[in-house]
């Protein structure tokens, strides 16, 4: 029987030895799996079960994401959520059914419904910068078609976590879960599904298909009977608690929470996540070199003094001059709870580190070892057979060593046993105030940014990836670049600020290819459309450029406003013109 010519010909493809690749390709929505795609993958599936010149089905999604999950555009109907659901269903079902192999080719992102078509399939290979999860109890619905296809591969335990969270995972513990076959570098992907379908190709067709049924039977249950088993626990009574309705499978209008955060590319990493290969690493000795070493959150005045002091006597001597900092911030490791608001990413500070005149910037892995060293140790291990310090400056209130027992006065005095010299810097003060990371961090927490601009020297920047929200902003003619930033990012307090955007580059520094410009930024929850989540938002004044999944950089400059709930969408305009005039002034 020959392929069903209903077919949607620009998601099906097919070669000459029966391998069909469809594609799930709607990248406006971020190839979110709708009630219509689903329709048709239905249709496929049954079309191509009967058609005997078919080999292998592969799926794919376009772009840099597998699926996004159900289309969120359609979550509030109960109707069309039923319908979502029972499409799932099915589709799972025919997948479980096929009589040839299923592959997954998991490109990017893969959530909700696209996670279950992964985990149902027989072989799933993802790039080893996919992102999973299952969120659909955040929508307050049960998580019914997944559940099934998840419980056929990983455990009661691992399944708890994933559904009752709906947190996302990378694909490295999603292989621990053996939600996939194999994981594999970017640039490597299509190499390796080509060779597992060329593998299975070299299979007689019978023998697969007896086995593929052999071992999905030996494995547990069907599709079939475990969705079935889903039905009835979904619509089993369950007394509703706080005001909530009981929505069983798919019922009740879905509240509004955005869980689609992830970048648009999911190859680049997220600020602070990922550094330079210059940046970490042995610390490999340059030769006699004269040594800043410090957290150096922010680069504010302060730092600056005793950076440059650095530079300076390196020059003097005629030697490099070398900062040391560390990562994750040493309170991440000694006191978890009490991780600072981060002012700079160790990529920015890098950049401004070499702005100053510094040769060489060394990222140290702050963990439980390098906590536990004591000053001495510090010293001996780090400054001086590692670095071969010949001079080191720190500032005046500088602390090292483990339980912060080494002050200056202690450096100065190591530094006679090891022969090397030590300087401690003066503070700088702004008025009677010490200029400090603290202190710079309650102007941002409180909103002052022009106060921690003067400390600073600089706009505070807070750094991220421009991902998908709302839309919101366009649909009323400003759009912004909606800013996903890393969880310890200093972000000022709810307002509206006056600003300027600038492009990153993969690393997180500053890329001057592209000029963004000013900006308006938004800061807090849309309280006027009842929104939920604090989110940063930009609307770049005079700016077309396609700025999903880039690294982007808000400097703010001034408040403008705080924010404020508008009796209707024509107010809330009008406000927003204002800011954006607001911001254009120099």
């Amino acid at each position: 029987m020959s392929l069903a010519r209903d077919l949607k010909a620009s998601a099906l493809t097919r070669d000459e030895r029966g391998v069909v690749t469809y594609t799930l390709d709607d990248l406006a929505t971020r190839n979110a799996v709708s009630t219509t795609m689903l329709a048709d993958l239905d249709r496929t599936l049954a079309a191509l079960a009967q058609d005997a010149s078919v080999r292998v089905i592969v799926f794919t999604g376009a772009g840099n994401t597998f699926s996004s999950g159900a289309d969120r555009s359609e979550l509030g109907d109960p109707a069309t959520i039923e319908k979502t659901t029972s499409l799932l269903s099915s589709v799972l079902t025919r997948i479980d059914d096929s009589p040839v192999p299923v592959v997954c080719r998991v490109n990017g992102a893969a959530f909700g419904a696209g996670l279950a078509i992964v985990a149902a399939a027989d072989i799933s290979i993802a790039a080893a910068d996919a992102v999973f999860g299952l969120p659909e109890v955040r929508f307050g619905l049960v998580a019914g078609p997944a559940a099934a296809a998840c419980m056929a591969r990983i455990g009661q335990t691992a399944a708890l976590d994933l559904l009752l969270t709906g947190r996302r995972f990378g694909a490295r513990e999603a292989d621990l879960m053996h939600l996939l076959s194999a994981v594999v570098e970017r640039p490597m992907l299509d190499e390796t599904v080509e060779a597992r379908v060329a593998e299975l190709l070299l299979g007689d067709y019978d023998a697969l298909s007896v086995t593929r049924r052999l071992t999905r039977a030996l494995s547990g249950p069907s599709m079939a009977q475990r969705l079935q088993a889903v039905r009835a626990a979904a619509e089993a009574e369950t007394p509703g608690r706080d005001g909530y309705q009981r929505r069983g499978l798919a019922r009740g209008p879905v509240r509004d929470v955005d869980w689609r955060d992830v970048p648009a590319r999911p190859d680049r990493a997220l600020p602070t996540s990922e550094l330079h290969p210059g940046l970490r690493g042995e610390l490999l000795p340059l030769g006699p070199v004269v040594v800043t070493v410090g957290t150096f959150d922010g680069i504010h005045h302060g730092h600056t003094a005793i950076i440059s002091r650095a530079v300076t006597r390196a020059r003097i001597l005629g030697l490099p001059s070398v900062l040391l900092t560390f990562d994750p911030h040493p309170a991440e490791v000694v006191r978890p709870e009490t991780h600072p608001a981060v002012l700079t990413t160790i990529a920015r500070r890098a950049e401004l580190a070499a702005e100053l005149g510094v040769d060489h910037v060394r990222v140290v892995e702050f963990d439980v070892n390098v906590a536990h060293l004591e000053s001495t140790e510090f010293v001996q291990q780090v400054l001086v057979e590692r670095l071969h310090a010949a001079e080191v400056v720190v500032g005046a209130n500088f602390r090292f060593g483990y339980q912060a027992s080494g002050s200056a006065q202690r450096l100065s005095e190591l530094s006679e046993r090891f022969g090397f010299v030590a300087e401690a810097v003066d503070l700088v003060r702004l008025g009677d105030t010490v200029v400090s990371a603290t202190f710079i961090r309650s102007c941002i927490e409180g909103g002052d940014v022009a106060q921690a601009r003067l400390a600073l020297g600089r706009a505070h920047r807070v750094d991220g990836v421009v991902e998908h929200g709302d839309h919101r902003g366009r649909s009323l003619g400003f759009p912004t670049a909606n800013l996903r930033t890393d969880r310890f990012a200093a972000v000022p307090a709810d307002g509206v600020y006056g600003g300027r955007a600038v492009l990153l580059d993969e690393w997180g520094q500053t890329d001057a290819s592209i000029q963004l410009g000013s900006a308006a930024i938004s800061v807090g929850r849309n309280t006027t459309f009842d929104g939920r989540q604090r989110r940063v938002e930009a609307h770049i004044l005079d700016c077309d450029t396609d700025l999903y999944g880039r690294r982007v950089g808000l400097e703010f400059d001034r408040r403008l406003r705080g924010m404020a709930r508008f009796a209707s969408v024509e107010e809330l305009i009008a406000q927003m013109e204002l800011d954006i005039e607001q911001a254009r002034l120099p």
